[in-house]
């Protein structure tokens, strides 16, 4: 708007051979930086769905846990206008924050509901019985998350508050609409999907069983597991090790990255 604005006072004024001329455009970077976040954003969202798909391997369980995001995302922009938060850089950060873990509670919800239907559940049963086991875990770690976001919103320094605001109100506001989604939306697209599994005994064991027994990636968690069961004293140093490691990694970068400033 300024632009045009601009444009059109040098029509005025080009006759007394006078024009305004941008000496800088803070709105360039600006855009870039947006344009940059969406592209990050989008590629997550779709390497999120790609590791849902080696872990399901099935495209209409994939499709059920996707529709959370789009959805989510969407129902969550209300919150934006409510509170008067525009998309801008900081917003968009929040939303692609959001964006892997709003993947959680739906996979979640899923999953439990496909175990139930695995133990040969009718399908109606089972959405019931799968939501009601896991409503209050799936809740309690959603919670958790926006409490860690929420004192941001409300801190009195001026760069806190704007970093919450914006940041903070995207992820409480994604994270929030994406529970009550796993909770009330998945269960029927899943009903709706496993309804129609139902047909044969044969049918539905070859469809349960493909994914949920026979996976590689369960066959290697599950040796994995049983391997730190077996040696828990081993398991603990190693993970103790790992986490040493991990601060020296962080400290090293640190003042690399201080040295280089």
């Amino acid at each position: 708007a300024t632009r045009r604005t601009i444009d059109e006072i040098n029509r005025d004024i080009a006759s007394d051979g006078i024009e305004l001329v941008i000496q800088t455009d803070s709105a360039e970077v600006i855009e870039e930086n947006i344009a940059s976040i969406e592209e990050l954003a989008l590629v997550g969202g779709v390497l999120a769905i790609a590791i849902l798909w080696v872990f399901l391997r099935n495209i209409r369980l994939v499709a059920i846990v996707a529709a959370a995001v789009p959805v989510s995302v969407l129902i969550a922009l209300n919150f934006f206008y409510a509170f008067d938060v525009s998309l801008n850089t900081l917003s968009l950060v929040g939303i692609a924050i959001a964006v892997g873990m709003l993947l959680d509670n739906s996979v979640v919800v899923l999953e439990n509901i496909y175990r139930q239907l695995a133990k040969g559940k009718d399908p109606h049963t089972a959405v019931v019985d799968g939501v009601g086991e896991v409503w209050r875990a799936v809740s309690a770690a959603t919670l958790t998350t926006v409490c860690v976001f929420l004192p941001f919103v409300f801190s009195d320094n001026f760069l806190v508050g704007t970093l919450g605001r914006n940041v903070g109100i995207a992820v409480v506001s994604t994270l929030l609409v994406s529970l009550v989604v796993a909770v009330l939306l998945i269960p029927v697209f899943a009903y709706r999907l496993f309804r129609h599994e139902q047909g044969t005994t044969t049918a539905r064991a070859v469809f349960f069983h493909r994914v949920s027994q026979r996976h590689r990636l369960m066959q290697v968690y599950s040796l994995l597991l049983k391997s730190c069961l077996r040696y828990p004293a081993r398991t603990i140093v190693i993970s103790t090790l790992v986490f040493f490691v991990s601060v020296l990694l962080c400290l090293g970068v640190s003042i690399n990255a201080g040295q280089e400033a």
